[in-house]
């Protein structure tokens, strides 16, 4: 089914995960955080993508070298809700591709005006 999506949506759809396939072929590495209480698409559009990613490089196992994905509690489309709200991924990201360490998480906080009120670490799906 999310096959023949793609097919007949290809240019409309933003997140076709065969046009990461030339990064990805040179060892890029891509961190995707996304919120399980997004009311506008829903998270299970990115746990398709995510999934999809892993049918194309073949194995799941390859694309966790690559890709990883952590989906947030709380979360909304982009902001707002309940969850975190701030994502640590530059270090998270420096710390991947400089040192060679994949994260298991993504250190993420909220905060309410200029007061932190929440600090959590995503977890990998």
């Amino acid at each position: 089914m999310r096959k023949l999506l793609y097919f007949r949506l290809g240019p409309d759809i933003p997140g076709d995960p065969s046009k990461l396939a030339p990064f990805l072929a040179k060892g890029g590495k891509l961190l995707i955080y996304y919120g399980y209480d997004d009311f506008i698409i829903s998270s299970h559009r990115a746990i398709w993508f995510y999934e999809d990613l892993g049918e194309q490089t073949g194995r799941f196992d390859k694309l966790h070298g690559q890709a990883r994905l952590f989906m947030v509690s709380g979360r909304l489309h982009c902001h707002d809700g309940p969850g975190p709200d701030t994502f640590d991924t530059l270090s998270a990201l420096e710390n991947w591709v400089e040192k060679g360490r994949a994260p298991d998480g993504i250190v993420a906080s909220r905060a309410t005006g200029r007061v932190v009120d929440r600090n959590d670490a995503t977890e990998r799906s």
